[in-house]
């Protein structure tokens, strides 16, 4: 079973599950699928919102061949809630429950399934996955057996990753474990450019005069890097633009990127976005200590000592923006020219510097 969540917590990031965002070019929960095909499994319950109906049928088309997969959709998202609505439908002896947006469920599928009445948990003690036989499954509505579930601290409401910062992890585990190296030969690549190390690079890319991949690096298909532009340890996606004298460093964005000059560093960014000549994500505090994040009022220490932007799908940012370590910038927000950011922007929201010019004429001889 694979639970498909909409996570608040994700802002500006939650403008959809978690699972719908791609990395290398393929949704997270296609990995994961991936892996659970190698098993065989005889159905895969695929639990979401009613609003992800089209997405989910996207992959359905996708998947129907290779996996046996069946939906459901309902309104509270728990693991719980989940098991129990599909309950009446299983076949097997058991379930092994799964959230849609663990690229990391990928390296634990198989110990699940090896063992039984089992679960995982991660470095913060929140559930990862669950497998139970059917006899706790069939009785899971009963109150005991919830009981005997949270007993074992299978705590269902936080699941990794919770915060939007957390994507810097997926991109280290994509680029460290799942990245294949590889250049299409459709790829236009200047004579001049440098690529080194573990590099994917798309169908139909451009990679420009005098510019540096430095892997382990993903570029996507149709995605431009222009003359004299340093990438490493980054993933861009697809239908991206990364203008010259640019900088993008540890840094996971998503499809239809557009850049100028400047540097993008230890930052996450949102498919549509745009960055003006000049933008800067300052990523490492004076005093070299933690970021923290302010969060619905809450202060959240990241435990990162470097961590730049994270900006929402559709944000135009003018030129010459500057942005303070850890900020949240939300979904289509405009930022005017010449700011400098020092605390998170609302969704819709147009941030413009309040700047004073004085003229004077000079007198000449």
């Amino acid at each position: 079973m694979l639970l498909i969540q909409h996570t608040s917590s994700l802002w500006p990031l939650n403008s959809r599950p978690l699972a719908f965002f791609k990395i290398g070019g393929r949704f997270i929960i296609d990995y994961i699928l991936e892996e659970i095909k190698n098993y065989s499994p005889r159905k895969v319950f695929l639990v979401s919102r009613k609003e992800d109906r089209k997405v989910i049928e996207k992959l359905l088309e996708k998947w129907s061949e290779a996996l046996r997969i069946e939906p459901y959709y309902f309104l509270e998202e728990s693991l719980l809630n989940a098991i129990d609505l599909i309950s009446p439908y299983l076949e097997s002896s058991r379930i092994i429950g799964i959230f849609g947006q663990d690229l990391f469920a990928v390296k634990f599928i198989h110990e699940l399934i090896e063992k039984t009445n089992s679960y995982i948990l991660h470095q913060e003690h929140k559930l990862r996955a669950i497998n139970i036989e059917r006899r706790l499954v069939s009785s899971i509505a009963n109150s005991s057996s919830k009981q005997m579930i949270l007993k074992h601290r299978l705590i269902t409401q936080h699941v990794f990753p919770k915060y939007a910062w957390h994507l810097t992890k997926l991109r280290e585990f994509f680029l460290k474990t799942l990245l294949e190296h590889s250049v299409s030969r459709s790829a236009k690549i200047s004579k001049w450019a440098i690529i080194e190390g573990k590099v994917f690079i798309g169908e139909e890319a451009r990679i420009m005069r005098n510019a540096i991949i430095n892997g382990p690096a993903y570029i996507g298909s149709n995605t431009i890097i222009g003359d004299h532009t340093l990438v490493r340890d980054s993933i861009i996606e697809d239908n991206s633009i990364i203008g010259c004298f640019m900088e993008v460093a540890r840094s996971y964005s998503q499809s239809n990127l557009e850049t100028h000059s400047g540097y993008l560093g230890d930052s996450i960014i949102d498919r549509k976005v745009h960055l003006g000549a000049g933008f800067i994500s300052a990523n490492l505090r004076l005093d070299r200590g933690e970021i923290w994040v302010k969060i619905h009022e809450k202060k959240i220490n990241t435990g990162l000592k470097k961590l730049g932007a994270v900006i929402g799908e559709e944000t135009e940012i003018g030129v010459n923006v500057s942005i303070m370590p850890g900020k949240l910038i939300g979904r289509r927000v405009r930022i005017w020219p010449g700011s400098i950011v020092f605390k998170n922007i609302e969704d819709n929201t147009d941030y413009i510097p309040k700047i004073e010019y004085v003229t004077r004429v000079r007198e000449t001889s």
